[in-house]
């Protein structure tokens, strides 16, 4: 009996892949093959939307990271969508800070898209192992990272796109280079696209007020800015500097609650020796967009300049 330990479906006979999730289970036993060029050799990361392999260009003889639609959405036209979309709106973006996309297609009903592998590990990881050893990100690591971010969505919003689901997880730090870089596109939207038509999408943590859902019919349309991107950075950065976002609830309810009406406490509330850095995450935090820094760039050098 076999376990898939990302979707927790039980297989009676051994295979390779999570036949919902589309997970590997195990190395494959001969070469699986996407668009006739990928080999699969193992899976890095999985999500609702779509499972990430590590797999070798047949053509090329390089590693690339291939993002798959689950099985389970095989045929699905919004997800065949979501992923042309991605890479059409990752291909407008030039930065060494920015995954880059090599291909796209679509094999037995199920999008994929191939990107530029980043040798590294997620920031997600790089903080809780600094959490688990009881000591904070170095804060000339944490800068570095937040001036790399800050570049990736400067070149980003001057697509006219907004990324969306700015967070730890969505950012790679490279072994070699220690660069980091932005992934993750799938919820990205074009300036015009971005409004309500898509609010209520992202990742509850890390998500502007503008970005929720509205209980009020009566509200004014809310727009989503390179300020929203703001919002979500200066999370990921308290995250860096504290080991938690700044409002650690999992109730998605209550979060959509603190993040509307309710001040983040100040890093040095958590940290007294950052307490230089508190005005500067502070107006990144705002609730309103337009108090907001206006841009990733603006809020980085003010951190740094702190």
């Amino acid at each position: 009996m076999l376990s898939c330990a990302h979707c927790r479906t039980t297989f009676l006979r051994a295979r390779d892949l999570c036949t919902r999730c589309g997970v590997l289970l195990r190395p494959p036993r001969s070469a699986h093959v996407i668009g006739g060029r990928f080999a699969l050799v193992r899976t890095i990361g999985a999500g609702t939307m779509g499972v990430v392999h590590l797999a070798r260009d047949l053509a090329r003889g390089a590693l690339v990271a291939l993002k798959l639609a689950p099985p389970e959405r095989a045929r699905d036209a919004g997800a065949v969508d979501r992923f042309a979309r991605e890479f059409e709106l990752l291909g407008a973006v030039r930065s060494r800070h920015v995954v880059v996309v090599l291909a796209r297609g679509c094999d037995d009903g199920r999008p994929w898209i191939a990107m530029e592998h980043v040798d590294g590990r997620d920031l997600d990881l790089l903080i809780t192992e600094h959490v688990m050893r009881g000591v904070p990100v170095p804060l000339g690591l944490a800068l570095a990272i937040a001036g790399d971010v800050a570049r990736g969505l400067e070149a980003v919003h001057a697509a006219g796109i907004a990324h969306r689901d700015v967070k730890p997880s969505n950012v790679i730090v490279e072994q070699a280079t220690g660069r980091a870089v932005l992934v993750d596109f799938g919820l990205a939207r074009t300036f015009a696209r971005g409004s309500a038509l898509s609010l209520g999408a992202g990742t509850p943590w890390y998500m502007a007020p503008e970005q929720e859902e509205s209980e009020a019919d009566d509200e004014a349309p809310r727009e989503v800015s390179p300020r929203t991107d703001v919002y979500a950075l200066g999370c990921t950065l308290f995250e860096i500097f504290t080991g938690r976002p700044p409002f650690y609830e999992r109730d998605p309810l209550t979060l959509r609650r603190l993040h509307a009406s309710t001040c983040a406490p100040t890093l040095s509330s958590l940290r007294p020796s950052l307490a230089h850095l508190d005005a500067a995450l502070a107006r990144a935090l705002a609730k309103r967009a337009d108090a907001r820094w206006q841009s990733c760039g603006e809020f980085v050098a003010a951190l740094t300049g702190a």
